[in-house]
């Protein structure tokens, strides 16, 4: 073959190239658009700022028609606002509402844990979903388990899931016990004094062997760190 058909050939290949580049910084920037408003919402809520109820409530409706991706900010930002929609459907007491909100959740969950499956904060809040909609306490352990199992030291998952050992029975306890002492362990060790006390606020009485138990090992600088900040430990 002639050097001119290869020149072509090769001409041709880096022309197809750049076609398929731009059209995924394209795709790209269209899926970043279509998700805008749910990363701006998620940023503010995770802030702790004011988001106003109706609009978590829209956006949580509209979150099926979103066109699919894998990007793990993306489906954070969509599973924030949809987990806020759950909550705040719940203190308005709204029961209805609520359990609607918490089905809906569930498979955005499963769809997030298919594309990001090592996420601990998506198995929490699965966790979260799967145990109001009365899941068995078998069930609830696994969850719990697999998200410690991959967020062992992430603060915000470790706090999210002391949220929901205070809930769970005494049955999920004996099943995941492991999984909770680490988590009683690492907040007394690496969390804020505030989050330790609220932990030990918030504890049920039936666990208070193991914050003892888990006080009992923090090593002395820990332990005066945490009595000059104010908190008394069990």
């Amino acid at each position: 073959m002639s050097l001119s058909f290869w020149r072509r050939t090769n001409v041709l290949l880096l022309i197809l190239a750049c076609m398929a580049v731009a059209s995924f910084a394209i795709w790209q920037f269209f899926i970043t658009a279509r998700y805008g408003t749910y990363t701006t919402l998620a940023s503010m809520i995770e802030r702790g700022e004011a988001v106003s109820a109706a609009a978590v409530s829209d956006y949580a409706a509209r979150a099926d028609a979103l066109p699919a991706t894998c990007r793990s900010d993306l489906l954070g930002a969509v599973i924030t606002v949809s987990m806020q929609n759950v909550e705040q459907m719940r203190s308005v007491g709204d029961q209805v509402g609520w359990i609607a909100s918490l089905r809906a959740m569930e498979p955005r969950l499963h769809r997030a844990l298919a594309c990001v499956p090592t996420d601990g904060m998506l198995w929490e809040r699965l966790a979260v979903v799967r145990w109001f909609l009365g899941g068995s306490a078998q069930e609830q352990a696994r969850l719990l388990t697999l998200s410690q199992a991959y967020a062992p030291g992430e603060l915000d998952v470790v706090r999210a899931r002391m949220v929901q050992w205070t809930r769970v029975t005494p049955a999920v306890v004996d099943l995941a016990q492991d999984a909770l002492g680490s988590d009683i362990r690492v907040t007394f060790g690496h969390s804020s004094a505030e989050a330790v006390e609220v932990m030990m606020r918030d504890m049920p009485a039936s666990l208070q062997p193991l914050l003892k138990a888990a006080a009992a090992d923090l090593p002395p600088d820990r332990a005066a760190d945490l009595a000059k900040a104010g908190v008394t430990l069990p």
